[in-house]
């Protein structure tokens, strides 16, 4: 069994591949507005690195979600520059905060899980607005801030997770859970006491690295960082997963006792 999917504001695919080894996922399509990034994901359809699926490129406003209808998870990793601390920080008053469209999906939808990731920085704006939506649809929710430093990156990108969830699919996630392609095996259990993931003698790095955005004679070089910028490390997305669905009381299959 694996759980249907769609990926909403979904770049490269990083956090859709991170969900894909927490659980069984089957993408049914992706909303992406960048034509760059969603040339990345036909390409990695073409070499068999995604299974195929519609890729809608276009703004999020305009699209008709009346197709994916009963989804079982949505999820969205929706733009950060409301909340970025490199921007003005105007939080919902961005033209770029986008969740109220993710809420019109969501309704049309109508799914069981929704997976969810933002900067930090909502936390300060947004973050009311969001669980208080999730609330009203009758999801149970955790969240949490994990970076790509707990799966051995060695740039923080610290990130905000939410995994909401109605009570009533507890057990179709069970189903999924064990089921997802794998991970490296030394990269899914969080850091202690402040580890920042680097090998020992390896100096740590508590940022992410300078990235220059400029053209240097690559063939689309800029476009590539852009992406990597908004992308999420896959590992990280697994992890922010599995940890959030613990916390929504759902074992993992490692903890059960055997028959």
């Amino acid at each position: 069994m694996a759980l249907s999917t769609l990926a909403l504001c979904a770049g490269i695919g990083g956090l859709e591949i991170g969900v894909g080894r927490a659980v069984r996922t089957r993408v049914l399509g992706y909303v992406e507005r960048d034509a760059y990034a969603a040339a990345v994901l036909l390409a990695r359809m073409e070499d068999s690195s995604l299974e195929p699926a519609p890729v809608w490129c276009g703004n999020l406003e305009d699209f008709d979600a009346a197709p994916f209808a009963g989804v079982d998870l949505v999820t969205a990793g929706f733009p950060c520059q409301p909340f970025s601390v490199a921007g003005k920080r105007k939080g919902t008053e961005d033209e770029r905060w986008l969740w109220p469209e993710i809420v019109r999906i969501l309704r049309d939808v109508g799914p069981r899980l929704v997976f969810l990731e933002n900067v930090p920085g909502i936390l300060r704006q947004g973050l009311g607005e969001v669980l208080g939506t999730l609330a009203e649809f009758g999801f149970a929710a955790e969240w949490d801030f994990l970076p790509a430093a707990d799966v051995g990156a060695l740039h923080f990108r610290r990130r905000w997770w939410v995994l909401a969830a109605d009570p009533c699919c507890m057990q179709l996630l069970e189903q999924c859970r064990g089921l997802g392609r794998p991970s490296r095996p030394d990269t899914l259990e969080p850091r202690r006491n402040g580890e920042t993931g680097s090998s020992p003698g390896t100096p740590a790095r508590i940022s992410q690295p300078r990235v220059d955005r400029a053209g240097d004679g690559f063939r689309a070089r800029v476009d590539r960082l852009r992406c990597l910028g908004n992308a999420v490390v896959p590992d990280q997305a697994a992890l922010a997963f599995r940890v959030l669905a613990d916390r929504l009381g759902i074992a993992h299959p490692a903890s059960r006792e055997s028959p």
